[in-house]
């Protein structure tokens, strides 16, 4: 995609929040079978969206994960390569931190991906990348999510009364909410939720 630009100000005032000038910021989202990346950029005066790109894995299993380590590693020098080096910016790399969640596999899965992705990305970087949890990254841009509207009732369950939550609204599900929220603040048209993560996560690192 064409770099989308936006003046700074009209930025800040979005966010509510000091953006660094001069600085290029990578945000690299791992996942089990899409990674996403998205590259931002700000020069005194302007806020660019220079753009997206995406690692797509097939076929990673429990037998063969440290085979296919070495493949997505290889995207990540391609995806690397493809990044300018200006020297008059500050370059930051924001990798996000995995967690465990529901599944100890994709734990470990993204926790590799992660290392993987500093070794190929931490030359382009002008400071040593920290990582950040999604659930940070999100907060530091001002993203709150919508946790729908309910109420509890009183429920006779087994001769017994029981509070029950009752939906009024029902919030949309948190990706789709992240999707909404960089679309329509920033007029960009996604069709990957890994790229609204990624967003986030280069956006976090603009942030002063």
């Amino acid at each position: 995609m064409s770099a989308l630009s936006f003046d700074l100000d009209e930025i800040c005032s979005i966010l509510d929040k000091e953006i660094r000038p001069n600085t290029m910021s990578l945000g690299v989202d791992g996942a089990q079978k899409k990674t996403g990346i998205c590259l931002l950029r700000t020069t005194k005066t302007k806020f660019y969206v220079e753009g997206f790109y995406e690692i797509q894995m097939k076929g990673v299993g429990k037998g063969n994960l440290h085979k296919k380590l070495p493949e997505y590693l290889s995207y990540c020098k391609n995806v690397c390569a493809d990044l300018p080096l200006w020297s008059k910016y500050d370059r930051r790399l924001i990798i996000e931190d995995c967690y465990y969640g529901m599944s100890i596999w994709t734990t470990k899965v993204l926790a590799k991906y992660a290392v993987v992705s500093f070794f190929a990305f931490k030359k382009w970087a002008t400071d040593i990348p920290e990582p950040i949890q999604p659930i940070t990254a999100r907060k530091k841009v001002g993203f709150v999510a919508d946790s729908g509207k309910f109420h509890y009732e009183l429920r006779t369950v087994a001769g017994e009364q029981k509070r029950k939550k009752i939906w009024d609204r029902k919030p949309l599900p948190l990706k789709d909410q992240i999707i909404n929220y960089v679309e329509e603040n920033f007029n960009i048209e996604l069709d990957s939720d890994d790229f609204a993560d990624a967003f986030i996560l280069a956006l976090s690192g603009l942030i002063e």
